[in-house]
């Protein structure tokens, strides 16, 4: 016992603080920055948007940098469901901070389920959320100092952001739209979408994919590439197995015949 007292004592007193910092850091880190971000999380939801939020988990790695929420339940107060994800994952470096860019290796989103409705006033799911945020948003303050102008040149430069692989997968969209007549009702499935180097830095391009499901088995493929700086897009879109139906029910209300058949195909190449 003597001998490990005499060799701790040993150990610089500069050791030990940089021990100490290191613990203090991944508690808050592992510890206090996922109670806080999910205390946040619900509290904005409430009291900004007047909904219910539950999470299962929140993950985060102070020195890797990577972060993770499971398991995050949205709902109206009345109980029924706005939103309903699984997992949302994303890889940050800070390394890339020295070249002053926020650099992301990963971003991926997996199982979602979002309900959107139209009422028959015409308010929709967005705009009602919207209204709630600006009626609950603190009233702005006059400015002590007249603004500053800012060059044209500075004004239209983007933050430079790059993210090497976005994922997303099974992404479902609940739509309901009580605004006919006969309210209208289908569903949307983002099968699958991978957007390789998003980035706003000039002149960097990348590959990008995606499928979309509608119902009766229509799919919507498109792949290509991609530029934000400067924007382009180039690439294929194909329609497969549309339903005519699908229209025919939406307008069933305001058109003068009816479509009870019929299926679409369609195939075009885009360089926008």
């Amino acid at each position: 016992m003597v001998a490990i007292t005499k060799r701790l004592s040993r150990i610089p007193r500069f050791a030990w603080w940089l021990t100490g910092a290191l613990v203090l850091y991944a508690a808050l880190g592992f510890l206090f920055v996922p109670w806080i971000a999910e205390r946040q999380l619900k509290s904005i939801l409430d009291e900004r948007l007047d909904l219910a939020a539950e999470v299962e988990s929140i993950y985060f790695n102070p020195f890797t940098m990577v972060a993770q929420v499971d398991g995050l339940n949205v709902a109206y107060r009345d109980g029924s469901p706005l939103l309903q994800l699984q997992t949302l994952h994303s890889n940050f470096q800070p390394t890339r901070l020295a070249l002053l860019r926020l650099h992301f290796s990963e971003l991926a989103l997996a199982d979602f389920d979002l309900t959107v409705q139209r009422d028959s006033s015409g308010l929709d799911t967005f705009t009602r959320l919207a209204q709630n945020w600006a009626a609950t948003a603190a009233p702005l303050e006059e400015p002590a100092e007249p603004a500053v102008d800012v060059p044209e040149e500075e004004e239209g430069e983007l933050i430079p952001i790059v993210a090497e692989a976005i994922t997303l997968l099974n992404l479902n969209f609940h739509i309901l739209d009580e605004v006919p007549a006969t309210p209208f009702e289908t569903s949307l499935r983002l099968a699958e979408v991978d957007i390789g180097n998003l980035s706003t830095l000039p002149d960097s391009r990348g590959p990008k994919s995606l499928v979309l499901e509608f119902e009766a088995g229509a799919r919507l493929t498109v792949s290509g590439d991609h530029s934000i700086n400067p924007p382009e897009l180039t690439g294929s879109l194909q329609l497969e197995n549309f339903p005519l139906e699908t229209i025919g029910r939406y307008l069933q209300d305001s058109l003068p015949l009816r479509i009870d058949d019929g299926r679409l195909q369609a195939s075009v190449d885009y360089d926008v």
